[in-house]
Order: structure tokens, then sequence, then C-alpha cells
């Protein structure tokens, strides 16, 4: 391709080929757009957030769709209360959690003596002095088998 045969996007200017559909940098796309259609303007009460995904103000300021906020029915206003549990809610309600996960868990018993910080510390030492001694074995076959 000779450098007269290049194009520049008009969004961004990046060189692109003669017969690109669209800039390949900025994703302008070139020439006439065929049936585009302009999409209607929600309203704020229409905006569609999910609240897995939106930032997280966003949803505690109760911007969620309507249709999944059941609390607007309880409000005689239609606004969504704006209350955030205490710490020592949060608190209890990881530790329920946690035990309830506990309790499915099949590895629970043996994790469970785990906890302790100097029990994982012995744990990961007793670990790579094995790896190291099976390295370290593996290495010493191959030199006599050579």
């Amino acid at each position: 391709m000779t450098p007269s045969a290049q194009l520049a996007c008009p969004q961004c200017g990046a060189v692109t080929r003669p017969d690109a559909a669209w800039c390949s940098l900025c994703l302008t796309p070139f020439g006439p757009v065929a049936d585009t259609v302009e999409p209607p303007e929600q309203t704020a009460a229409e905006v569609d957030v999910d609240p897995l995904t939106a930032p997280f103000e966003q949803v505690v300021a109760g911007s969620v769709p309507a249709a999944a906020d059941d609390s607007e029915e309880d409000s005689p206003s239609g606004e969504v209360p704006q209350t955030m549990p205490d710490d020592d809610t949060i608190d209890a309600l990881l530790a329920m959690l946690a035990a309830e996960h506990r309790d499915t868990d099949s590895a629970a018993p043996i994790l469970g003596r785990f906890e302790d910080k100097s029990t994982r510390v012995a744990v990961a030492i007793g670990g790579i002095l094995v790896i190291t001694a099976l390295g370290f074995l593996a290495l010493t076959v191959l030199g006599l088998l050579a």
C-alpha cells in the first residue's frame, strides 16, 4: 500500500485503510450510516440501573428502577428511604453469612485449623520445604540418569 492510498480518520486523525468501514482506533464509522435510530430519551424514573454494576452512590441514592424497588410501596411520597445499616448490623450479618458458609462447606473442618496466623505460617514454611525437597530429589534422579 502506498502512503498516498492511506486515509486519515476525520475524528482522531489515525491512518486507516481506504476500504475500512470504521476507524480501528476510535471506532468512528466512515461514509453514510444507514438506518440509524435514535433511542427515545428516558426520564429519571425510567433509567434502568443494574445494582450489581452501577456505582455504589447511585444504588444507595435510590436510582434503581421503580419495578425492582419494593420500598416505594411503603413510603407515602414514593421516595426511597436512604438509610444505611450501622456497622454493628453489617458485622452481625457478615458473621451470620460466614457461619452459614462454614456449615455448608465440606472443607470447613480442615480449614478451621488454619485460623491462627502462626499455624498458617508454619504450614506455608512446611509446604515450601516439601516442594524444595521434591525438586531436589527430582533433579538428583535426573542427574543420575544422565
